[in-house]
């Protein structure tokens, strides 16, 4: 999993979770969530990570992260700061973003008024350049959503020192389908 693996050969995934409520206009209505995972489990039973995933949501629908309480002050905070912190939010040790937007409006892609066959997302932070990339290090995100009756998949990925090209991403996500008896098209 691109070097996500802990050293107990857990996976952690975190989640945004939307905090946003009936009236409710706050810019980012979201707190999160964390939760592990065995890969080689996963593999061939969902159930523990499925059971995982329900008593985290249960657990930040009572207690948001409190972490994520300043984020409407991120814009007016020194970047050197926001450096030093960016790993209090994702936790220690390497971790996999993960998000999942669920149906896309149908409006929302029909921008021109005809239904769109794609769409193309993309994480906000992105585009920045490699060497920006590296100082981070390694990094993992995978998004999915819903349209037009199918399931797609966001997939953004840095290994440091590694040849980053998106034909190699390509290939690491085709095997990851193909390990689950899936397969796709990639855009």
């Amino acid at each position: 999993i691109l070097g996500r693996v802990r050293a107990d050969g857990s996976v952690t995934l975190n989640f945004p979770v939307s905090d946003r409520g009936d009236g409710d206009t706050r810019a980012n209505a979201l707190t999160g969530m964390s939760v592990s995972a065995d890969p080689a489990e996963v593999m061939t039973n969902l159930e523990s990570i499925r059971a995982e995933l329900r008593a985290a949501l249960k657990a930040v629908a009572s207690e948001p992260n409190a972490l994520l309480a300043p984020l409407p002050l991120a814009q007016f905070t020194p970047k050197r700061v926001v450096k030093r912190l960016e790993w209090i939010v994702l936790g220690e040790g390497p971790v996999v973003g993960c998000s999942n937007m669920g149906d896309v409006p149908d409006l929302l892609v029909q921008l021109d008024g005809t239904p769109a066959a794609n769409l193309l997302a993309r994480g906000v932070e992105w585009p920045i350049g490699p060497s920006e990339l590296d100082r981070i290090g390694d990094s993992l995100f995978v998004g999915s959503g819903r349209l037009n009756g199918g399931v797609f998949l966001l997939v953004t990925a840095w290994q440091v020192g590694s040849s980053n090209s998106r034909e190699n991403l390509t290939e690491i996500v085709r095997q990851g389908l193909a390990d689950f008896g899936l397969s796709g098209s990639f855009l």
